[in-house]
């Protein structure tokens, strides 16, 4: 969705809030992944994973341990991000009535 260029500020902060969600999102990537192999090691592998390291449980609850703290670390903000998005464009079209 293409918001009405009314305000440049407004416009230049929408666009640097886009560039950092991208920037969350593509760092939040590997952490769901780490989730990912995790839970397949631990519930759906039964000894026969497809690498060797998903056989080792420190290897994997560490993985999981650290996946997760990397998707709440990125939830949490894409939530601030969020929020702040929404009060930009709350302005913009304030400005633009």
């Amino acid at each position: 969705m293409k918001e009405v260029d009314n305000n440049p500020a407004i416009a230049k902060s929408l666009s640097e809030v886009d560039r950092k969600m991208l920037l969350v999102n593509i760092l939040d990537a590997p952490g769901c992944v780490m989730v990912g192999l995790g839970v397949y090691a631990k519930f759906g592998a039964n000894g026969n994973a497809f690498h060797p390291f998903l056989e080792n449980d420190q290897f994997v609850n560490g993985m999981l341990l650290l996946g997760v703290l990397i998707v709440a670390w990125g939830g949490s903000q894409i939530f601030k991000l969020s929020k702040e998005r929404k009060q930009l464009l709350a302005e913009q079209k304030q400005f633009g009535s």
